[in-house]
C-alpha cells in the first residue's frame, strides 16, 4: 500500500472503531461532515494575525495550523468516502482537475488569441467521429437497443433515430456522458495531420457545445482525448451555442470547420467563410460563397 492508501484506510478504520458509520451518497451526511470543514477551517484562520482591523501580538505556532490542517483532512476523507471517492479515485481525479486548472489558466494568463488569424473547429463530427462512436457505446454497453449500426446511414444529428426505443434516448445519453466514453472517441482520419499544418500559420480554436456547464467531467474528458491523440490546438472553448464565440471574434476568424448542417448555414449566413465536411446528415446543405463542401479533412490544404 502506499501512503495515500494507508491514510485513507486509517480515516476508515478510525469511523468503524468508533461506530460512525457514513451511509454512502447520503446527503444528510455531507452536509453534516461540510459543516465540519467549515469548523476546522476557522481553527486554521484562529491561529493566524488575519484581521486588518485588529491589533494582536500572537506567534503563528506552525505545528498548530499543521494540526489543524490534518482535522480538516481528515473530514475531507470522510467526505470522499461517502461519495465512493477511494484513493485510487483520488489520484485520479486531481490529475484530471489539474490538466483542466492549467487549460483554463494558460487561456486566460499565457496565450494571446489574437497575434495570429484563428481557425475554428468543431469537435465531434470534424476531430472525432462522435457518430460511432456512440454507435460501439451502444452496442458494447446496451446490445440490442440499436436500429442503425453505421454512420453512414445516419441521416440526422438527432441520434435518438439509431434506437429502437427513441424515448430511451436521454437516458442513455446521460450514461453515455458519466461514463467517460469521450476518452475513448474515434479520431477521423487527417485530424492530427489538419491542426499540425493549420498550426503553422493560424491560432487553433476548439468551439465545441458539449454540456461542461452540466457534466463537470466532459471538460478533462475532452483534454485528455486530445493530448491522448496529439491533436493540437490552442484554445478550447465550451459554448451552448457555438456561434456565440465565432460571431464575437468573427473580425479574426479566417475560416470555419464545420459537421452540423444548422451551424454551417448559420455562420454562412454571418459571412462567415465556413468548411462543411461531408456528412450523411448534412446533404441538403447547398454551398454559397462561402460555404465549401469538403469530402474530407485534407481537403483543407489541397
Amino acid at each position: 500500500m502506499d501512503k495515500l492508501d494507508l491514510i485513507y484506510e486509517d480515516q476508515l478504520a478510525f469511523e468503524h472503531y468508533i461506530g460512525d458509520f457514513k451511509r454512502k451518497f447520503s446527503v444528510e451526511d455531507t452536509k453534516e461532515l461540510i459543516l465540519s470543514i467549515h469548523s476546522e477551517l476557522d481553527e486554521v484562520l484562529r491561529e493566524l494575525n488575519w484581521k486588518k482591523h485588529r491589533i494582536e501580538d500572537k506567534s503563528i505556532i506552525l505545528s498548530n495550523i499543521y494540526e489543524e490542517l490534518i482535522d480538516v483532512f481528515k473530514y475531507w476523507l470522510a467526505l470522499a468516502q461517502v461519495w465512493d471517492l477511494d484513493s485510487d479515485k483520488i489520484v485520479e481525479e486531481y490529475f484530471r482537475k489539474s490538466l483542466v486548472v492549467r487549460q483554463k489558466w494558460d487561456q486566460e494568463h499565457n496565450l494571446n488569441l489574437f497575434t495570429n488569424k484563428v481557425i475554428c473547429l468543431d469537435i465531434d463530427g470534424i476531430l472525432c467521429d462522435y457518430t460511432t462512436t456512440w454507435l460501439k457505446f451502444i452496442e458494447n454497453n446496451f446490445p440490442g437497443e440499436l436500429v442503425i449500426y453505421t454512420k453512414e446511414d445516419v441521416t440526422s444529428l438527432d441520434l435518438s433515430m439509431t434506437l429502437k426505443n427513441p424515448s430511451k434516448y436521454k437516458e442513455l445519453k446521460h450514461l453515455f456522458r458519466e461514463s467517460g466514453a469521450k476518452r475513448q472517441a474515434i479520431v477521423n482520419p487527417g485530424a492530427k495531420e489538419l491542426l499540425i499544418r493549420l498550426s503553422k500559420n493560424y491560432k487553433i480554436v476548439l468551439v465545441t457545445a458539449r454540456p461542461v456547464q452540466i457534466y463537470k467531467r466532459i471538460y478533462a474528458d475532452t483534454i485528455e482525448w486530445l493530448k491522448k491523440n496529439e491533436l493540437y490546438f490552442d484554445f478550447l472553448v465550451f459554448e451552448e451555442d457555438k456561434r456565440n464565440w465565432v460571431i464575437t471574434h468573427k473580425d479574426k476568424v479566417e475560416f470555419c470547420l464545420e459537421d452540423s448542417p444548422n451551424q454551417a448555414k448559420q455562420l454562412d449566413a454571418y459571412g462567415i467563410k465556413v468548411y462543411l465536411l461531408d456528412c450523411s446528415y448534412n446533404k441538403e446543405v447547398e454551398e454559397t460563397e462561402t460555404l465549401t463542401r469538403i469530402n474530407s479533412l485534407g481537403a483543407i490544404y489541397g
